[in-house]
């Protein structure tokens, strides 16, 4: 809720409702992306740069991945995303994230291909002692 907030430009809400997901879970580190991003719209550059530690610290790897985009997001959001985040202090030429992703620059999303074949005629099994004949 709280992207969808922050992609819609409503920022106060956005923090507030990260704020309520973030005491319910602290560990999530998705929340504290959408604070930071938030924060630093409204120019709460302080509270913004303790939100994007707190992204980075509870999930270095979620983190990662979002700011490098993921296929599920449009681009002109990401684009917004990154926006925030600049304005809470990330910077794309800092080691804030050092680590490389596992799945290497291209992600790609199952969904779109499928898992492998699946066949749409179901398969049939003889009921036990069935004979022939």
């Amino acid at each position: 809720m709280a992207c969808g907030l922050y992609l819609s430009g409503k920022y106060e809400a956005a923090v507030e409702v990260a704020k309520r997901v973030v005491r319910l879970n602290p560990d999530y580190p998705l929340p504290y992306r959408w604070l930071a991003a938030a924060l630093g719209q409204l120019g709460r550059t302080e509270d913004a740069k303790n939100a994007l530690e707190k992204a980075i610290a509870a999930g270095p790897a979620s983190f990662g991945l979002y700011v490098r985009r993921v296929p599920w997001h449009r681009p002109e959001d990401h684009a917004h995303m990154l926006k925030g985040l600049r304005k809470a202090g990330w910077r794309e030429e800092s080691d804030v994230f050092p680590l490389p992703l596992p799945f290497g620059r291209a992600l790609s999303n199952p969904f779109r291909r499928g898992f492998g074949r699946i066949s749409a005629a179901p398969r049939v099994q003889q009921p036990l002692g069935h004979r022939q004949g």
